[in-house]
């Protein structure tokens, strides 16, 4: 998905917006950004949702143990959810420095890192039921991904098909997507 990028500025104005490398290939004019939001709210202790990635089972493939042997990078292999359900990713980030003391309730987590300022990221994992996948999957249309603001506490929330995406331009020269 090398065509978004989260920002999340120090003036408390976060931006989701298309990269300027994707925007300037399409042939693309004006603003970029798709939304500016305020932070949301800390959820537990000093960590706060900085945006979430769904991910449906169908669109995840099984890992290959020769690749994942070749490289380097620590990789995090999750099991898929129960058919008909999608992996839940949230990007989280703290203020300040890490409180790694605080519980979340998830399946699980897929790494933490500090930050250079200070502060830290992490990435946690959940399930997510049929039902509530089903109110992103109607807005897709051709695209590869669909957004949407959170109902909680109004950060991004990312469907990612894994359907390739070429153009904003003509419907036609765009892929079908996979039956």
């Amino acid at each position: 998905m090398n065509q978004l990028k989260l920002s999340l500025h120090q003036s408390d104005v976060w931006r989701l917006a298309y990269t300027s490398a994707w925007w300037e290939k399409e042939g693309l004019e004006g603003d970029r950004v798709l939304a500016r939001f305020e932070p949301p709210p800390y959820v537990a202790g000093k960590w706060r949702r900085a945006v979430s990635v769904i991910v449906p089972t169908a669109n995840l493939r099984a890992a290959q143990s020769r690749s994942a042997e070749r490289l380097k990078a620590n990789i995090s292999w999750w099991a898929p959810a129960a058919v008909g359900s999608a992996l839940w990713f949230e990007i989280m980030i703290s203020d300040g420095a890490p409180d790694v003391t605080v519980a979340f309730d998830c399946v699980g987590k897929v790494g933490q890192l500090d930050l250079p300022d200070g502060s830290g990221a992490m990435v946690l994992v959940n399930e997510v039921p049929p039902e509530e996948q089903e109110r992103f999957e109607g807005n897709l249309g051709h695209a590869g991904w669909s957004w949407h603001s959170s109902d909680d506490d109004g950060h991004p929330v990312i469907f990612d098909t894994g359907y390739p995406t070429t153009s904003l331009g003509d419907p036609s020269a765009r892929p079908a997507a996979p039956k």
